[in-house]
């Protein structure tokens, strides 16, 4: 296979966007191929197999393949390995035509290098199939790698979980379901999982560390034994760590709209993303909450260390704030709907006189007004 560091391999940069319309052509090349080696010999190598009016059958010891055997399918007619991605698309089985691009990622801030060849009268659907068929392969081999080596020497618990474990894989893979449970299983491990996967439930495991699929967005991983953050993707929009023993996070995933991090041991806690809509920090030894963003909905972040609220923004409905010590007055819009409070915080919870009539009932009568109860919760 390639090596990941192609720039050994640079070579002089070879004009291909030379489109041709006669009708004897069997492929159209277009854009540029840059001076990128990897790109050019894949390129060349499925021009061999698909261009002239042929198609070179996908076997086991065909150059094709072993060129394309790192790549591993991303989601439906795309796969990637390391920078590059191999993508299908306009492909017809009827009239057999279609394109396949070749892109290298660059890093952010710079075009990717990209090369578009477009098929006529061959049969890429054929080729899709059966480079998903052993991508498909590959991955169930390596379930099946990993279940023999877990259950060796253990007990007949774990072998009996780490077969229920393989049902759902292999089930996953035959389905190509971006959705894949694998919750209170207790195990230590799990295999390299398919990158399509978008939601993925690891609850109740004993894992102390997990690679993520490339395009998971909903990760839970709550009840296990993770001590670090778990590296995730940037398009997460849920991760849920309740219940572990992380006791520091350099940052939340940029797009996150619901950040659980309750029961852990956390002393800080890195700020808030903008997306943010649900925030669960509660039961750590969190000091300072920095700000909530405008964004957020509900804030539960009790049972803390916290000595001062945020400022609420218009569109927070719901706070969970007891057994903090709260030690700074902070207003209390009458938007927020629901808070939960110790009868000794309520000194430092203030309202705005002016906005009486537009409080709940609830809220006047027991906030503003307030009966002696111990913790009180209002919506």
């Amino acid at each position: 296979m390639f090596p990941l560091n192609d720039l050994s391999l640079k070579t002089q940069s070879v004009q291909l966007n030379k489109i041709t319309s006669n009708t004897e052509s069997t492929i159209k090349q277009h854009e540029l191929v840059s001076d990128d080696a990897i790109i050019n010999e894949l390129s060349s190598e499925l021009v061999s197999c698909l261009g002239n009016d042929k198609f070179t059958p996908v076997s086991e010891d065909c150059n094709l393949l072993n060129m394309l055997s790192e790549f591993k399918l991303l989601r439906e007619q795309c796969f990637r390995w390391g920078n590059y991605t191999l993508l299908f698309e306009n492909y017809e089985a009827y009239d057999k035509t279609g394109s396949i691009t070749i892109e290298k990622n660059q890093g952010e801030g710079t075009l990717p290098i990209r090369h578009k060849l477009e098929f006529i009268s061959t049969n890429i659907a054929e080729l899709l199939d059966k480079l998903t068929k052993i991508t498909d392969a590959r991955l169930c081999k390596g379930f099946s790698d990993w279940a023999s080596s877990v259950k060796e020497g253990g007990a007949n618990d774990l072998k009996e979980n780490v077969d229920r474990a393989l049902v759902r894989m292999f089930k996953c893979v035959k389905l190509h379901s971006n959705e894949l449970d694998l919750s209170y299983l207790f195990l230590g491990s799990v295999p390299p999982l398919p990158d399509w996967i978008e939601m993925l439930s690891l609850v109740y495991n004993e894992l102390d560390s997990i690679q993520v699929p490339e395009s998971c967005k909903e990760l839970e991983l709550d009840f296990n034994n993770l001590t670090e953050f778990p590296q995730v993707p940037d398009g997460i929009t849920l991760i849920s760590v309740n219940n572990n023993l992380i006791s520091h996070i350099d940052s939340f995933p940029p797009k996150a709209k619901k950040i659980f991090i309750s029961h852990n041991k956390l002393s800080e806690t890195p700020a808030i993303p903008d997306t943010a809509k649900v925030f669960d920090c509660g039961y750590n030894k969190i000091q300072e909450i920095r700000y909530f963003p405008k964004n957020l909905k509900e804030a539960r972040i009790g049972y803390n260390n916290i000595e001062v609220v945020p400022a609420i923004p218009g569109n927070l409905k719901i706070l969970f704030m007891e057994c903090n010590p709260i030690k700074e007055a902070f207003l209390m819009p009458w938007t927020l709907t629901g808070i939960c409070y110790e009868i000794s915080q309520r000194k430092y919870i203030v309202t705005n006189p002016a906005d009486y009539d537009k409080y709940s009932d609830m809220v006047k009568k027991h906030v503003i007004d307030g009966e002696e109860l111990i913790i009180k919760y209002f919506m």
